[in-house]
C-alpha cells in the first residue's frame, strides 16, 4: 500500500473517531457503584521496521484510538476513581506493573487495553512466558505481575499484541510456582472457558487477545474503508457508550466493520493462515475471547 492510501486511512479514521465523539456527551451518565474502579490503557508505540512489521502511521494511528478509548471511559464512567493512558515513553514495563500494584492497593475492580508488540521466552525457567514488548523494547513479561493481580481484580482486558491469548490454560511453571501467560496472570483463573464468545462462562472475567498475529490498526478488514481502529474504536463505543456486553459489542462492531453481525464467521474470529495485507511478514491470525463473553464492563 502506498503513502498516499496510508494517508487517507489514517484521515478516514480520524474522522470515524470525531464522528463518534459527537455522540459522546460532556455530561457524565451511565452507571453508578460504590466500589473504586480503574481503567488502564497502554499504547506502547515500539516501532518494528526490521523486519518491517509496522506500516507507515500505525504509531499516530494507535495514539489516537488510545486517546479515543480514553475519552469515551471520562465521558461514561466518570465514577471511575483512575483513569489512565500511558503512550510512547510512558508506557515502560514498568508502568505497566506500577499501575498493577496500584489496583492491588487502591481498587476493587480494573479494566485494561494494551495495543502493541509481544514475544515469548524462557528468561532462565523451564517453559516459556510471554511479555509485552514496551517503547524501548523492554520485556513486561507474564509473571512480573503475579505479586500485584492475586486480589483478582483485574475483571476485563484486551491486550492487542501477537500472541497474548496463548498458552491458555497456562502451563505451570515449577520454578514461579505458578501458570504462565497473560491471561493467568491478569485475570489469577486458569479455569476460564476457552471460548468466551460460543460458549461463556460466568466466572466474571473476560480476557481479550491473540493466538498469533494481532493485526495492526492500519490494516484493511476487508469491508468498506474499515482497518481495525475502526474495529477497536466502535467495540469500546459499544462496551462503553451503550452498556453491551463483550458478546454483543463485538457482533456491532462486525457489523459496522466488518460487514455481517454473525462475528464467529469473520476471518477476525476463525483462524487465518499466513496474513500479510501489507507485504510485511506472513503470520497466522486469530482472536480469541476467553471467559465470560455475557460480561459488561463495570
Amino acid at each position: 500500500m502506498g503513502i498516499t492510501k496510508r494517508v487517507t486511512l489514517i484521515i478516514s479514521v480520524i474522522l470515524f473517531l470525531n464522528l463518534l465523539s459527537i455522540f459522546v456527551p460532556q455530561a457524565i451518565v451511565g452507571k453508578t457503584v460504590n466500589a473504586s474502579n480503574a481503567s488502564y490503557i497502554y499504547a506502547p508505540n515500539l516501532e518494528i521496521t526490521n523486519p518491517p512489521i509496522d506500516a507507515d502511521g500505525e504509531i499516530e494511528l494507535t495514539s489516537a484510538v488510545a486517546e479515543y478509548i480514553r475519552s469515551v471511559f471520562a465521558n461514561y464512567r466518570g465514577y471511575y476513581d483512575e483513569i489512565r493512558k500511558d503512550v510512547d515513553q510512558d508506557a515502560i514495563a514498568g508502568r505497566y506493573t506500577s499501575n498493577a500494584f496500584a489496583v492491588q492497593q487502591m481498587h476493587d475492580y480494573a479494566t485494561v487495553f494494551s495495543k502493541g508488540h509481544a514475544a515469548d521466552g524462557y528468561f532462565g525457567h523451564p517453559v516459556k512466558h510471554h511479555y509485552l514488548r514496551d517503547h524501548y523494547d523492554n520485556p513486561m513479561i507474564d509473571n512480573s505481575l503475579l505479586p500485584y493481580t492475586g486480589g483478582g481484580e483485574h475483571h476485563f482486558v484486551v491486550i492487542w499484541h501477537c500472541d497474548t491469548a496463548t498458552p491458555y490454560p497456562g502451563e505451570y511453571c515449577s520454578t514461579c510456582g505458578s501458570y504462565t501467560g497473560l491471561p493467568y496472570s491478569y485475570t489469577r483463573t486458569n479455569t476460564m472457558s476457552t471460548n468466551g464468545y460460543t460458549s461463556p462462562d460466568s466466572s466474571g472475567y473476560a480476557f481479550v487477545g491473540f493466538q498469533g498475529y494481532s493485526p495492526q490498526f492500519l490494516d484493511p478488514t476487508g469491508y468498506g474503508n474499515n482497518n481495525y481502529a475502526n474495529f477497536v474504536s466502535y467495540l469500546y463505543y459499544c462496551l462503553i457508550q451503550y452498556d453491551m456486553s463483550l458478546n454483543s459489542a463485538l457482533r456491532e462492531a462486525s457489523l459496522y466493520t466488518l460487514g455481517t453481525y454473525d462475528f464467529a464467521s469473520t476471518w477476525l474470529y476463525q483462524l487465518k493462515i499466513g496474513y500479510n495485507p501489507f507485504n510485511l511478514m506472513p503470520r497466522d491470525t486469530r482472536i480469541r475471547i476467553l471467559g465470560d463473553g455475557y460480561l459488561e464492563v463495570a
